[in-house]
């Protein structure tokens, strides 16, 4: 059971975050996107979980175990910022391998001969962030102690 409810603000946030997603990703896919840099547009289906890993499972023996996974983190972390990057990622990418079957990723970071060895996309982004976010609040929150950790 949920144990977090949250506010209609964050609500918002995370469909706001879902749309500027499934807007690159349409613009990724529709359009040809300029040329930058240190990135470049690389259009893929993915149909595992991160980086591929997976890719051979059923489809829906891996949403449901995204699924679990996303209700114990926002029950287990319930913080508003985590909890909307998180949510919006999830979600967006959920949204993807309902539609596709898999989920799109697009931008594919290199320089010179350094290359990542994977694409990711915006949802990707928000995911990381959220988890970034996660280590950073529970490594400065104070345990029983109160001494940070």
């Amino acid at each position: 059971m949920l144990q977090f409810t949250p506010k209609p603000s964050n609500i918002a946030s995370i469909l706001l975050l879902i749309l500027i997603d499934q807007a690159t990703k349409y613009l990724a896919y529709c359009y040809f996107l300029p040329t930058l840099p240190f990135i470049k547009w690389n259009l893929i289906f993915n149909t595992g979980v991160s980086f591929g890993i997976a890719a051979n499972l059923p489809v829906m023996l891996i949403i449901s175990c995204q699924i679990v996974f996303w209700l114990y983190l926002i029950n287990a972390f319930p913080f508003s910022n985590f909890y909307i990057l998180i949510s919006a990622g999830f979600l967006s990418n959920l949204l993807d391998r309902f539609t596709y079957g898999g989920v799109l990723d697009f931008i594919h970071i290199h320089h010179s001969k350094i290359s990542l060895p994977f694409s990711f996309n915006i949802a990707d982004l928000y995911i990381s962030i959220a988890g970034l976010y996660l280590l950073l609040t529970v490594y400065k929150t104070p345990n029983r102690t109160g001494n940070i950790n």
